[in-house]
């Protein structure tokens, strides 16, 4: 007999849907915002499980609320400015329900047909964010007396934070034609990171601020003591970076490949 949602424990539920995040490797590797997030993920999981609503819904509701959260960060008032993070910080939680209501669809028989909300729907609507968000917050800041080159700050963090995204897609079809094996890439990922204290600083530096969940952080530090000016400054020389980084590492990569 199929149990009903509501007989599911917490930890039950954590166990079939948030397992793969818990492990030691993956806390270890994982940004610290994304699993501080899982605390409070499972609960809303519960919720949408009991009203079914598919993952696909979850992620769209994920983008309205952190547009949500971007929008009350114009006003340039403390209190909506901290408000606005914390609702930045709701939609990181959504973002993970999406995932943990298809996990456990598939534990009870149910798999969500096809992958089109990991292949394309999760990733489209992370590009859309991070692709308009730093240029609201540029609205924001000029609106408030800060000098118009902000929109160009805001654009550079956003396409360059594309352009990273874009770069790591790339370079997934490029050791899928050359014939590179999971195991292999994995190694070779691992490899990189053993080269000097550099790479692993810049990867963690990445982890830790740059991904989707870690922008919480400085927008959060940002709101509380009135940086979001710095902020900004932040994102569009970090991600620019970051991006030029990510180019040369690839390109050694590419290097050491054998011939397609």
């Amino acid at each position: 007999m199929v149990k009903k949602i509501s007989e599911y424990t917490t930890k039950e539920l954590r166990e079939i849907c948030q397992a793969c995040h818990l492990t030691p490797e993956k806390k270890k590797e994982d940004n610290k915002v994304g699993i501080f997030s899982l605390n409070f993920s499972i609960y809303f999981t519960r919720l949408f499980l009991y009203i079914g609503t598919t993952p696909n819904q979850i992620t769209f509701l994920s983008v309205a609320v952190f547009f949500v959260g971007i929008f009350l960060l114009t006003f340039n008032n403390y209190i909506l400015g901290i408000v606005g993070s914390l609702v930045i910080f709701f939609s990181i939680v959504l973002d993970g329900c999406d995932g943990e209501v298809a996990r456990f669809r598939k534990f009870i028989g149910k798999p969500i047909k096809g992958n089109i909300g990991g292949l394309y729907a999760e990733p489209v609507s992370h590009d859309i964010q991070y692709g308009l968000a730093f240029l609201i917050l540029a609205y924001g800041l000029v609106a408030h007396g800060f000098p118009n080159y902000y929109y160009i700050l805001g654009a550079l963090a956003g396409i360059t934070k594309l352009l990273f995204r874009l770069l790591q897609s790339r370079f997934c079809l490029i050791l899928g034609v050359s014939n590179v094996s999971r195991e292999e890439s994995i190694e070779m990922h691992k490899s990189l990171k053993k080269k000097s204290i550099f790479i692993k600083l810049i990867y963690r530096f990445n982890k830790t601020f740059f991904n989707n969940s870690g922008v919480f952080i400085i927008i959060f530090i940002g709101a509380i003591f009135n940086w979001l000016d710095l902020s900004l400054w932040f994102f569009g020389l970090g991600y620019s970076f970051l991006w030029l980084a990510l180019f040369g590492k690839q390109l050694y990569q590419i290097s050491k490949l054998k011939q397609i």
